[in-house]
């Protein structure tokens, strides 16, 4: 269960749970179809999770993305409407961005270990011969993550949030 800041609470379900492989050249459904393999005959693609979160009221959607050890980063990419957050295992190393905040306090519970991470906004445009772009530019927003619980919170800039609501211990 998730609240938001207006007081609203609301439950986020599992849509989708796939798995893919990934390469330069493209993405696969299955390691035996990448076309690309090293100098020892192995694909060089790199497997990644992606898993869909949705609630049917508010319409929002979470997309989470989380890579293997060997694909040069080992971490999760949250999606969360224009906004997009980066957790490294090695957090503080890696992500200037990231914080060790400790512990976190949501509706009465406290949370350890607790890391946050500032965001990104995607935002949408038109360059000079009217094509859309688009490019991430760094955002207030930020996404508090432990590795128990997951997701714990997102703040966006305009200071709303959601939060995830439960009862009981850590």
């Amino acid at each position: 269960m998730f609240e938001h800041s207006n007081g609203y609470s609301f439950n986020m379900v599992v849509v989708e749970d796939s798995v893919f492989y990934f390469s330069p050249f493209g993405t696969y459904a299955s390691k035996f179809d990448i076309p690309c393999k090293d100098a020892d005959n192995v694909p060089t693609a790199h497997q990644m999770r992606e898993v869909l979160l949705e609630s049917d009221y508010p319409m929002y959607t979470i997309q989470i993305k989380m890579a293997q050890k060997d694909y040069g980063r080992e971490g999760i990419d949250i999606t969360f409407g224009q906004y997009e957050f980066t957790i490294y295992k090695e957090d503080l190393e890696r992500n200037p961005l990231a914080d060790s905040i400790g512990s976190l306090e949501i509706n009465g519970k406290k949370y350890d270990d607790v890391i946050a991470t500032k965001g990104k906004k995607v935002v949408y445009g038109q360059d000079e011969d009217d094509s859309v772009v688009y490019k991430s530019v760094d955002s207030e927003s930020r996404v508090f993550y432990n590795k128990k619980k997951g997701i714990l919170k997102i703040e966006l800039e305009d200071g709303s949030f959601i939060a995830i609501n439960e009862m009981g211990g850590k």
